[in-house]
């Protein structure tokens, strides 16, 4: 496949990377472009190759074309006569005799496709496998009779990671099946980066539906080694087939609006299903394991209303011409057909891009800076007392730092980090392991920065830690890390523990799982010099939105926010919503205020299964919890905080797992101890019990236990499912 030589330098060039060009003398297949004639051979010599469009490449070179320096040479000074680049032809195969034909190329892998309008689809690599998506989607309305489902139900597919999925399905439940446990239609999914389906809307015999009444719909991948990964239900609603055509018409005149062209019934509704699922993730469990690089196909200047396929799916473009399509592969070669048609113009354009995935990479970069400095001082020194660095004839201050960045056997991701900061050289690592309480996890506040940007960049920080040294190393679902964390032991009811912290990490977990979706095996562990104390603060909704924290100095970025809806009878938590910062809330961390966006109001009567109002406030009470990080006055940070959680299933119905966490404050010492066991029968149906202690060194001294149940019983009939509690303290 032949391929311009500037063109590869360059791409190479920009991506960090610096490789020779490869070359091999053979005859290279013709590629199909314009129209469906077969190409000619391109003439080359010397000079160059021309082909049928016109010129291929030109090498233009103003140096000797021989050398002039002798082999023997070595070093800059002996070898600067030849300053000139050479491309080197590597023999194909064993055909060591072949000879080489002057001015052609073939060049492996290929990255860029240039368009005969000026437009350009080129691809890159992404070390960072970045995270895995999956959405589906279908229209709300499905036409009903009483009897029937009168049309077929379009569903439209979007994922980044087919190349590791084996075979995936629809799953269509009652809307009562809350639980997800009996479908009532199960249609095979084509694997494939996007991709349409039509339900023929087929119900079982004993399923009678009325109008009016609900399907949930998901998607279910699965992987080589049996995981499965699942999205988040979505909901179908039963009408009759008038209302149907009436919201289908609707649809259509949004889409025209918001397109700006005229659409049919069927495309409008296919380009809405696209607009639902394209750029967003409904995954709700992740398991099949993903290895690789991410492929990132973009496209500029395409031509106008044109239509694009990769690999034989559609791919949307947007109102400015441009594309954008991901895809996590494996470590190897793969190949993305690229079928572009049906342009202003009627250009047609079938070529691809050839795709070298090698599963290494290696970006680095250091700075060594060093300055000496003199002292001469005479007269009064009272002004200069404070600082001893004026003592000394001689000051030599120095600043190391680094970055790395880079991937092993295309598993392995290593993201190291550095600074020393700057300091006298004899200082320079003193202190090393040591955290500046600063920031966990740092945000850009809008009213302290006012980031302006000429393009549509953004700001990624690849980096979070308070001290001078970070490393992470990922691989499969596992984590190892020195740096901000949060401890994340969460999943029980009497043993959580979430913090953002400073220090070591690990978070490992198996990758074989149980027909739950859980890993087999999973240990999360830490151990932190806390520089803060934890924060917490509980308030109930009083209908307004401003909340004063119990403390003050937060640590910026440490606060995690979330709404609990929880039956005020029982006190059991109904619903949790996490608040996300910015879109949700504000926080001024020097005073401990939050101001919501939106006003929380006293109770809620979403999902209330009652009609009638007994009293006033009658609903689920509403309670905002905040989490944080803050800096108390004389605390000493020297204490050292671990902990550890691990759980294993024994076979796919015994769960037992066990936390503990020792946590000194300078005299007031914490400690948790527990252990949980879970007996889960099938989806939706276990039995949990639960047993903590923890004890407190503050005066006076605190020591309890709790024990606990919690319990699910499933009807599979009505699908219904209920819930309790039962403490002991």
């Amino acid at each position: 496949m032949k391929m311009k030589l500037l063109d590869y330098a360059l791409l190479c060039a920009l991506s960090g990377m610096a490789p020779a060009v490869y070359a091999q003398a053979a005859q290279a297949p013709a590629i199909a472009r314009g129209s469906a004639t077969d190409a000619v051979e391109p003439a080359c010599d010397a000079a160059g190759c021309n082909g049928q469009e016109g010129m291929l490449f030109r090498i233009n070179s103003r140096g000797k074309r021989e050398t002039v320096v002798p082999q023997a040479a070595s070093g800059s000074a002996a070898l600067a006569p030849d300053r000139r680049v050479s491309v080197e032809a590597e023999k194909p195969g064993n055909e060591a005799a072949m000879p080489l034909q002057p001015g052609q190329a073939v060049a492996i892998g290929k990255w860029s496709l240039q368009l005969p309008n000026g437009g350009v689809i080129w691809a890159t690599e992404d070390p960072n496998l970045g995270k895995p998506s999956f959405s589906l989607s279908a229209p709300s309305l499905v036409p009903f009779d009483g009897s029937r489902i009168t049309k077929p139900v379009q569903f439209y597919a979007f994922n980044n990671y087919s190349a590791f999925i084996q075979r995936a399905e629809v799953r269509v439940f009652r809307a009562s099946d809350t639980d997800l446990v009996d479908p009532v239609a199960t249609v095979a999914l084509p694997v494939a980066a996007s991709t349409t389906l039509e339900w023929d809307g087929g119900l079982p015999s004993g399923y009678r539906p009325k109008v009016g009444d609900e399907l949930v719909y998901i998607a279910r991948a699965y992987g080589a080694d049996g995981s499965v990964d699942e999205t988040y239900p979505s909901r179908l609603q039963l009408v009759r087939p008038e209302e149907a055509e009436r919201g289908t018409q609707m649809l259509r005149n949004a889409v025209e609006r918001s397109k700006g062209a005229a659409f049919s019934t069927d495309d409008a509704q296919l380009q809405s299903l696209v607009d639902q699922s394209f750029g967003r993730d409904s995954l709700r469990q992740q398991n099949i394991p993903i290895y690789g690089s991410r492929i990132r196909i973009q496209g500029r200047n395409l031509p106008e209303q044109a239509s694009v396929r990769i690999n034989g799916q559609m791919q949307p473009v947007d109102m400015e011409s441009k594309l954008v399509a991901e895809y996590l592969v494996p470590v190897g070669q793969h190949r993305f057909d690229i079928d572009i048609s049906a342009g202003t113009h009627g250009m047609t354009v079938r070529d691809q891009l050839d795709i070298d995935v090698t599963g290494r990479y290696m970006f680095a970069v250091a700075l060594a800076d060093f300055t000496l400095s003199g002292n001469s001082v005479s007269g009064s020194l009272e002004p200069l007392g404070q600082d001893d660095r004026y003592e000394k004839d001689l000051v030599v201050d120095g600043r190391l730092a680094f970055y790395l960045k880079g991937k092993v056997k295309g598993k392995y991701l290593v993201t190291a980090q550095a600074d020393t900061q700057e300091r006298e050289v004899n200082e320079m690592f003193r202190g090393f392991w040591d955290a500046d309480p600063q920031d966990v996890f740092r945000r850009l506040d809008p009213d302290q920065y006012y980031p302006v940007y000429g393009d549509d960049s953004t700001t990624y920080r690849d980096v979070d830690t308070q001290g001078r040294l970070y490393v992470r190393v990922d691989w499969d679902k596992s984590q190892a890390l020195w740096g901000n964390f949060n401890t994340g032991f969460t999943g029980t009811e009497y043993s959580q523990y979430s913090r953002s912290l400073y220090g070591g990490a690990l978070n490992w977990r198996s990758r074989a799982t149980n027909p739950w979706g859980d890993a087999r095996s999973e240990v999360r562990a830490f151990g932190s010099e806390a520089q803060t104390a934890p924060g917490h603060s509980e308030f109930l909704g009083t209908g307004g939105s401003l909340y004063y924290l119990r403390h003050n100095d937060i640590l910026p970025g440490s606060e995690k926010v979330a709404i609990e809806i929880r039956d005020a009878t029982t006190g059991r938590v109904e619903k949790r919503i996490d608040l996300q910062p910015g879109a949700d809330y504000q926080v001024d961390n020097f005073q401990g205020r939050l101001i919501l966006s939106d006003a929380l109001s006293i109770v809620t009567r979403d999902g209330l299964p009652r009609l009638s109002r007994d009293t006033p406030l009658d609903g689920y009470t509403q309670v905002l919890l905040v989490d944080y990080e803050y800096l108390p006055t004389g605390f000493n940070p020297d204490e050292v905080t671990a902990g550890v959680r691990a759980k294993h299933w024994f076979g796919d119905h015994v769960g037992v797992g066990a936390t503990y966490v020792d946590e000194n404050r300078a005299g007031d010492d914490y400690t948790l101890a527990s252990a949980d066991l879970t007996l889960q029968a099938g989806r939706g149906t276990y039995v949990k019990v639960e047993r903590a202690r923890t004890e407190s060194t503050s005066a006076p001294v605190f020591y309890s236990e709790n024990g606990g149940l919690t319990f699910a019983e499933l009807n599979s009939g009505l699908g219904a499912r209920r819930q309790g509690d039962a403490t002991s303290v």
